[in-house]
């Protein structure tokens, strides 16, 4: 604490001296400039609230990361053999139902078009216009209410699958605090995509023939994120097969 502050403005240094002992030369040169001494004071109050804060961003950082940690841990918890199958079979059946029934229904009435489901590179407003032209009533309203039903439900099924799968394999060779799990987060934001890709196309189709650029610059973004996270994901997938073939490979030869 500054005892000289009050002191500065009554008593010249040497009285200061003599009330201070240890300390007249320091307190003596404060208090011959009361301006420089009140400058000193502030830059010091400033830096330790600048300090207070960032302990305090710190400790907030520390908090939400443990937070984060306890979520992912509780979710990591349910990879099991058994919930993968259970969500895995579901979500496998809706995908052959689509690709092998509702999309080619969908694709007899333009045939020579992708829809925008199956365009991972996206798509421009003249080739959305032509396709919901080329469809036409009968087409698109097969793909409103046909295929488009289906591809409400898969999103949510492929997301949990995926992320159970991830879980369960890097659960085999880690513990649940690792950051790989982080890695099983990718499928949920991909079905996260494909929901607003699948808005996009309804809002297309019931618009039609008023479709605005905006809503198709927004429909092709989803579909290109949605169809590289869903890339992603399976480089994932593969990287965690061959971690967990490599991994079981060494231990065979280390019990040989």
């Amino acid at each position: 604490m500054d005892f000289c502050a009050p002191l500065c403005v009554h008593f010249p240094p040497r009285i200061i001296r003599s009330l201070i002992p240890g300390h007249g030369l320091i307190y003596s040169m404060n208090c011959s400039d009361p301006a420089r001494y009140k400058r000193q004071s502030s830059s010091r109050n400033i830096g330790h609230l600048w300090d207070s804060i960032i302990v305090s961003h710190q400790n907030e950082e520390t908090q939400t990361d443990s937070i984060m940690h306890r979520f992912i841990d509780k979710l990591v918890a349910t990879a099991s053999g058994r919930n993968v199958l259970l969500f895995f079979i579901p979500s496998l059946a809706v995908y052959l139902l689509m690709l092998f029934h509702t999309i080619p229904g969908v694709e007899s009435y333009a045939p020579e078009m992708k829809i925008f489901d199956l365009s991972p590179s996206g798509y421009s407003c003249d080739y959305s216009v032509k396709l919901l032209s080329a469809l036409g009533n009968d087409g698109r309203k097969e793909y409103l209410s046909r295929q488009l039903p289906l591809d409400f439900i898969y999103p949510a099924l492929f997301a949990i699958s995926s992320f159970l799968m991830l879980a369960w394999l890097f659960l085999k060779k880690n513990d649940k605090g690792s950051r790989i799990f982080y890695l099983c987060f990718v499928p949920i934001v991909a079905g996260i995509f494909d929901y607003l890709e699948n808005i996009q196309i309804v809002l297309m189709i019931l618009d039609y023939p008023d479709i605005t650029r905006t809503q198709v610059v927004l429909s092709s973004a989803f579909t290109m994120v949605k169809s590289g996270l869903t890339t992603l994901f399976f480089f994932i997938l593969l990287f965690a097969f061959i971690r967990l073939w490599v991994g079981s490979s060494k231990n065979s030869v280390n019990f040989e």
